[in-house]
């Protein structure tokens, strides 16, 4: 098993949600946070006194140190520091930046969660920092995904582009799988049939104690509408065909592949 980069507060104690824009990783880190062991950085207030879990971007932002410490001219970082080093310094960075939030939001919890969807693509700096991590991706039938992120306030210039964007996550993720490992696929769909059930097997997998309180946590936190950016209609598999007919086949036309090897649609 691999081990931090250092003697680390957080060893094998950091999860990654991983998914594309409007999978449902929002939602799966809601459940997930039923735990009392587990907290990340809420930051968005949707009622007087509720904070929404948001999202750190610390990754997207720690990018441009890991490009300096791979610089082919030695140039920056390698100047001083032996990669190790730079490794060693940049997790505990994060983890006290982790530390930072559970003491201000949850004292008792001992597991960092971290999510945004464009960890994705950088996984090669995510696994080098936490290696002892877990990472759980959340898929979802890219049909659904593409309409959702139309109808939503961060919608690409077209469908098109929402299907590519879908595509190159996966893409990336089928490349980096290798440096996962302790990893776990979940279907949205799946979540959405049984919330409870899915949250208890991930909580087993972690090794954190699924109580019936916990999970009577997880049922009532399943209720909750989490980034639904003004939506009111039901949730709900199947609402792709809400496209025109040839938006629909552009998505195919992109995303069929994908759409096929997910098994969401046949390969005829």
């Amino acid at each position: 098993m691999s081990e931090a980069p250092y003697a680390s507060p957080f060893e094998g104690r950091v999860i990654f949600v991983l998914g594309s824009r409007r999978t449902g990783t929002t939602w799966l880190q809601e459940l997930l946070l039923a735990h009392p062991a587990v907290v990340t950085v809420p930051t968005v207030e949707v009622e007087p006194g509720r904070l929404d879990p948001s999202e750190t971007v610390i990754m997207g932002a720690l990018e441009a140190v890991w490009l300096n410490a791979h610089n082919a001219d030695s140039e920056g970082l390698p100047a001083f520091l032996e990669h190790d080093e730079i490794v060693a310094v940049m997790r505990r960075f994060c983890d006290g930046l982790f530390a930072r939030a559970r003491d201000t939001y949850k004292p008792s919890a001992e597991w960092f969660l971290e999510k945004s969807p464009s960890n994705i693509a950088r996984l090669p700096l995510i696994t080098s920092l936490y290696p002892d991590a877990w990472f759980i991706h959340v898929v979802r039938d890219g049909r659904d995904a593409v309409r959702s992120l139309m109808d939503s306030p961060m919608a690409p210039r077209t469908v098109a582009d929402a299907a590519a964007e879908w595509v190159a996550l996966l893409d990336d993720l089928q490349r980096y799988r290798h440096l996962l490992r302790r990893f776990r696929q979940v279907r949205y769909e799946a979540m959405l049939g049984d919330p409870v059930a899915a949250a208890a097997d991930l909580f087993q997998w972690l090794g954190l104690a699924g109580s019936d309180e916990v999970l009577q946590a997880v049922e009532e936190r399943s209720k909750r509408q989490v980034a639904r950016f003004g939506a009111t209609g039901p949730i709900g598999p199947g609402k792709w065909m809400q496209l025109p007919a040839h938006e629909r086949a552009r998505v195919l036309d992109i995303a069929g592949d994908w759409l096929v090897e997910l098994g969401y649609i046949d390969a005829g």
